[in-house]
């Protein structure tokens, strides 16, 4: 995250390779088909690893490795997997987009910043391409060009809150306020009733220091999405930059019944105490907070 301002939304799409079913008689390759197919993937990608030492520069079944990885969340292994598939269709969209997805889920944006640029070079000009386009780009630091992305992107689906909401992050970042504005009303006007939209233009009114406007957007959301810890948390922060401590500490309490192992939660609540000098309570909580044991003093560490 970049200073307080909230991060674009990547698109997760991936794609997988055509299956077929399996014959009576299963070879390698259609057991692990038959194992995507049902949501096997382990045992899928068993069988993939298996064939691919047999068929090593079968683009297909890299992918389709690739694919099982990233179901499992093994996402060092499925970036490895798209780059082998790569190599042998280097210019297949569909796969330069998985490794653009396994890369970015690693942090590596300059990568996938090259591999979705080498889908877009290959025909596959979607919205979700150029908003992964732009959120590397957000995160590489280059904003006006990741602007331009979400402004294509919003060409092809101008009625996609997400590329709304990260357009308006990226502007509020790049400090063009106005443009920023419209892009939230914009997908507050597609989606009034939606908790994260509502929470990520309650943290860009934040931003400009409307707390108490940015606190009715957060009333809303934690209305319609009341087990969303991190909506209770941005609303109890803000709270105690409004200087209403003794609200906030009511609010911790019922968030902590809801949520009693919130290490944030403890923290917040030992901020206030620290900053209405209650010593021992602060300690009390912020012990909670890290997990320590209640009788060791915290400024013993």
């Amino acid at each position: 995250m970049k200073g307080r301002w909230a991060v674009p939304v990547p698109a997760s799409r991936y794609f997988l390779e055509k299956i077929y079913s399996p014959s009576q008689n299963k070879t390698l390759l259609e057991r692990a088909e038959e194992y995507l197919k049902k949501g096997l993937y382990l045992e899928a990608a068993a069988c993939y690893q298996e064939y691919l030492k047999l068929k090593p520069k079968d683009a297909s079944s890299w992918n389709n490795l690739g694919y099982c990885y990233l179901s499992l969340g093994y996402n060092k292994e499925a970036l490895h997997a798209y780059r082998q598939a790569l190599r042998f269709c280097p210019r297949d969209p569909a796969v330069a987009f998985n490794a653009g997805i396994a890369a970015q889920r690693l942090n590596l944006w300059s990568e996938a910043y090259n591999h979705f640029a080498r889908a877009l070079r290959y025909g596959e000009k979607d919205a979700c391409l150029w908003n992964n386009l732009g959120v590397c780009l957000f995160h590489l630091g280059r904003l006006k060009e990741a602007i331009q992305c979400y402004r294509r992107a919003l060409t092809l689906e101008p009625k996609d809150t997400q590329l709304w909401l990260n357009l308006g992050q990226t502007l509020a970042a790049n400090k063009r306020w106005l443009e920023a504005v419209h892009c939230y009303e914009q997908a507050l006007r597609l989606r009034p009733q939606d908790p994260f939209c509502l929470q990520v233009t309650a943290q860009f009114l934040m931003s400009l220091g409307k707390e108490a406007l940015a606190l009715t957007y957060l009333e809303k959301a934690i209305d319609l999405a009341p087990h969303d810890e991190e909506c209770h948390l941005a609303y109890a922060g803000s709270l105690v930059r409004l200087g209403r401590h003794e609200e906030a500490l009511l609010f911790l309490e019922k968030l902590l019944e809801r949520f009693p192992q919130s290490s944030r939660a403890w923290e917040i609540k030992g901020d206030i105490y620290a900053k209405l000098n209650l010593e021992e309570e602060a300690v009390y909580c912020y012990n909670k907070a890290l997990g320590l044991p209640q009788a060791l003093n915290i400024k013993s560490l």
